[in-house]
This record gives C-alpha cells, sequence and structure tokens, in this order.
C-alpha cells in the first residue's frame, strides 16, 4: 500500500501543472529548477557562472520550455520571470523598522505579517543608519523606504504588511460641527489596504465633525475637529490678572474658538478685549 501510494504522489506530481510568480531568489553561482520548484524531484541547471550577478532576468517563455523538456509542466502570466542573488542581512530587522513606524502611526494595530525584500543585493546592513519612509506611507499595505548610512548612502527595500485597524464610523448623519461621540458612532474593525486619511480614535480626542458626514463613513483627520470650547455669541467668563489678582467677569465671545485660539471678546458695555481661550466657555484676557 505504501509502494502504491508513493507511485500515486508521482503521478500527480507529474501531471500537475504549476504556475510561476514573477520573481524568485538565488544563493550561488548558479540557478536551478530547485530555485523556482523545490518540491518537484526534478533538477536542473537554468543559469549557471552568476558569480558576479545579483540580478538575471529570464524570458518566461523559455523557462516553460526548459520545464517542459525535464517532463514539468508549468505555466505563466509573466513575460519575463526576475532572479535576485539573496542577501545575507538579518531581515528581521527590517521587519521591525516597518513594525515601529507603523505602531508608531496607529497605536492599537494589529498586525499579522510583515514580508521585507532588499532592491538589490546586501553583504550586510550598515552599523549606523537611519530609516526614511515616504509621506504618509501608514495609510497603506505595501510601500518602499530607504535607510542611509553615515555616508549618505541609500539602501531601498520593498514592504508589504498584513494588518488590522479599529476604527470608528458615523452611525448615522453627523451634520457640521456637531460633537462625535458614541452615539452617532459604531466601531469597526478593518484590513488595512488603502486609506486616504488616517482614522482617528475618538476615545483620545473630544472631537467636532468639520463637514456634513454621511453615514457608514470613517471617522479620520479629513472630517473631524477638536471641538469648540467657545462658541460664538455665548456668554462665558473671562479672567482678567492684575497685580497678582484675579477678576472674573462675563463677556461675549465673537467667534468660535478652540483650546489656545486668541480671540476677541466683548463686554457688557460693547468694547472689546483680547482674549486666549484656556478651557471650556473661559478665556484669559491679555
Amino acid at each position: 500500500m505504501r509502494y502504491i501510494a508513493i507511485l500515486l504522489i508521482l503521478f500527480v506530481s507529474l501531471q500537475a501543472t504549476f504556475s510561476l510568480k514573477d520573481e524568485y531568489y538565488f544563493k550561488n553561482d548558479n540557478i536551478n529548477s530547485k530555485n523556482i520548484l523545490p518540491t518537484v524531484d526534478k533538477k536542473f541547471i537554468i543559469k549557471k557562472n552568476l558569480a558576479n550577478k545579483d540580478k538575471v532576468k529570464i524570458e518566461t517563455k523559455k523557462l516553460i520550455e526548459l520545464y517542459k523538456q525535464h517532463g514539468v509542466k508549468v505555466k505563466s502570466s509573466h513575460r519575463y520571470t526576475y532572479f535576485y542573488r539573496k542577501s545575507n542581512i538579518d531581515i528581521n530587522i527590517l521587519k521591525n523598522i516597518v513594525k515601529n513606524y507603523y505602531k508608531n502611526n496607529f497605536e492599537d494595530i494589529v498586525i499579522e505579517e510583515i514580508i521585507v525584500k532588499p532592491r538589490a543585493y546586501l553583504k550586510k546592513l550598515p552599523n549606523n543608519y537611519s530609516a526614511v519612509f515616504n509621506k504618509r506611507a501608514y495609510l497603506r499595505d505595501e510601500g518602499v523606504f530607504y535607510i542611509s548610512d553615515v555616508d549618505r548612502k541609500r539602501y531601498y527595500f520593498d514592504y508589504k504588511i498584513t494588518a488590522y485597524l479599529n476604527v470608528y464610523e458615523s452611525a448615522t448623519t453627523i451634520q457640521r460641527y456637531e460633537n462625535i461621540t458614541f452615539f452617532n458612532t459604531i466601531k469597526d474593525y478593518i484590513k488595512l489596504e488603502k486609506l486616504h486619511y488616517k482614522p482617528i480614535d475618538i476615545n483620545k480626542y473630544k472631537l467636532q465633525s468639520k463637514l456634513k458626514i454621511k453615514p457608514r463613513t470613517m471617522i479620520t483627520e479629513h472630517n473631524t475637529q477638536s471641538r469648540y470650547l467657545v462658541k460664538k455669541g455665548e456668554t462665558i467668563l473671562a479672567i482678567i490678572s492684575v497685580n497678582n489678582l484675579s477678576v472674573e467677569t462675563a463677556v461675549v465671545a465673537t467667534k468660535n474658538a478652540r483650546l489656545g485660539d486668541i480671540i476677541n471678546v466683548k463686554k457688557m458695555d460693547g468694547s472689546r478685549l483680547r482674549a486666549k481661550v484656556i478651557g471650556l466657555n473661559k478665556v484669559e484676557i491679555q
């Protein structure tokens, strides 16, 4: 029975058609069939004498024909297949660079997998370097970053990340300047792929809508802003400090304002003063 099972496996492998990827890696000075299909028993040389080559480009139809000559069926939708010399570097160091970059932008991100590929062969990483990502690269699940050494030489890497985020969406239509709360939003869990704007955690910030938000729209930095602590036309408390004494008086705000904003306020006699917003319905006369 064991002998029959082995024959059956061999028969299936010979009848199977394998799909080729568009890129592979090699370590030695030759590229052989095992670099592409390590599970297939057939082994033969595809390209040799590559001591001075870190990248090799081969027409895919030639690969298909070569495998066919050895009784293995392969297929591909790519015109060319690329082979890169595998770098002798610790990829985990690079993965941690990507991980920390995303963690710094999304505290609660759940990362399942990170793939990093050097764009060129590297014998080793420089001793001292800094990592640079494209602007707002954290909004995408893939991209490019580079490390720069003390001589400002750059080494580029492609990366792909599989990760998930907690986000908030509008449960109903949220009117402009309406406060963002748990009553008009719902929590969702999404896979990070391609975001236009950074999601905002409503647990950490007191927000209001910057514009009218339609139902099931993600709450982001684009459609929200910090809440107004002072609103135009409302009577608020003003603190006037003179010679280490503080006097409180009622004034009227002339515009909406947030923490730290400088606005004009109107006294009850109609005169105006400059004031700084220091709290909810509270300003300090400047």
